[in-house]
């Protein structure tokens, strides 16, 4: 299978050509994607998108035999069913308008099915899915999430070996400055302190 990556362009606008180079193949139109995963045993590859332009984010199913995409989550009747049992303390899937997809981390569970894991930005929370690839094309659902405490934005997140998962923080929104604060010139965040 040849190389395909999804353009990252964020003009990029849907059905616009993206020529190959380097030996590499280009899918323009996904927005903001930030990480990207192969279902395994598929040819489909799932971009999460950061979101822009005040527009919430979406994870991305992205076909890497015909190079095309579109929207898996939350599109217009997003897939949620509340795992209580693992869940309990959840109260409810995520708002598909401040949804906002960061890193994600997939695990295969067997027989065509996956569970993954995606920072949502909307809630600061790591979102749980699970994928069935068994048909013509992967289905999603929500079935969980963790939530973070106030004082964390999360960046990464992957899954441990024999169970559990991590994610990194990736600074402390609650920080004087903010996100702009760890940007800023190392200069400069010397004279703050």
């Amino acid at each position: 299978m040849a190389a395909v990556f999804a353009a990252l362009a964020c003009y990029a606008m849907a059905g616009e050509e993206c020529a190959p180079a380097g030996g590499f193949n280009f899918i323009c139109g996904p927005a903001a994607v930030e990480d990207l995963v192969r279902i395994p045993g598929t040819q489909w590859i799932l971009g999460s998108g950061m979101g822009e332009n005040k527009n919430p984010g979406k994870l991305h199913l992205i076909n890497a035999a015909n190079k095309t995409w579109e929207m898996l989550y939350p599109g217009t009747n997003p897939t949620n069913e509340l795992d209580t049992k693992s869940y309990s303390f959840c109260p409810g899937a995520p708002d598909p308008k401040t949804f906002v997809a960061h890193g994600i981390a997939i695990r295969d569970d067997g027989c065509g099915t996956s569970t993954v894991l995606s920072v949502n930005h909307g809630r600061e929370a790591v979102e749980v899915f699970r994928i069935n690839a068994a048909g013509k094309k992967p289905a999603i659902r929500w079935v969980g999430y963790v939530p973070m405490p106030a004082d964390v934005s999360l960046n990464s997140v992957a899954f441990l070996p024999g169970g559990g998962s991590v994610a990194t923080k990736f600074y402390d929104p609650k920080a004087p400055g903010g996100f702009g604060a760890i940007m800023a010139p190392v200069s400069d965040r010397r004279r703050a302190r």
